[in-house]
């Protein structure tokens, strides 16, 4: 899969209520539908930050957020924790250029994630991540003691599988 930028999908194209969303100037849906990232491109965020989306469609698996991307280039970062969402539960993964090593895995209560459900992401100065649905604590998972998942920073985005469609996508310091 490609690098998918992050566009605004206007329901309402050119003024009218077409029902016919743009993404990436073209007026179909299918090119939003293939999966892909997105990064923040603007300068990074500092040691801790945090990542959300709200789930607009109905296949949810395979969606990830991504927190503290730095090195390689603006589209394909070197490291990142993605805190990616499966089958009932969330794998907070810390991906590197040699490889990923999973770092825990956050079991989801109840039915799981599901369409209008938010789930956000925070990484502390520690390396500490620590996952909500909607507004409930889900668990955290402790990364190495690394500079780059503690005191550095860097950049957030999305991963999303085939068929993901979120929205809202916010993120900064706290």
């Amino acid at each position: 899969a490609g690098v998918a930028a992050i566009h605004v999908q206007d329901l309402n194209l050119l003024g009218a209520l077409s029902g016919v969303a743009a993404c990436d100037n073209a007026q179909t849906s299918s090119n939003c539908l293939a999966g892909g990232a997105a990064y923040w491109n603007l300068a990074a965020f500092s040691n801790r930050q945090a990542a959300r989306y709200t789930f607009s469609s109905l296949t949810v698996d395979g969606a990830s957020l991504v927190l503290k991307a730095t090195g390689g280039t603006a589209t394909v970062p070197a490291n990142y924790i993605q805190v990616s969402y499966s089958g009932g539960q969330i794998a907070v993964s810390t991906i590197t250029a040699g490889g990923s090593t999973t770092a825990g895995v956050v079991q989801v209560n109840g039915a799981g994630f599901s369409i209008n459900d938010t789930m956000t992401a925070t990484v502390d100065a520690t390396g500490l991540v620590t996952v909500w649905q909607n507004s409930n604590y889900l668990g955290s998972a402790q990364l190495p003691n690394v500079p780059t998942w503690t005191t550095g920073g860097g950049r957030i985005g999305m991963r999303l599988s085939a068929g993901n469609q979120v929205d809202n996508f916010a993120g900064g310091n706290f």
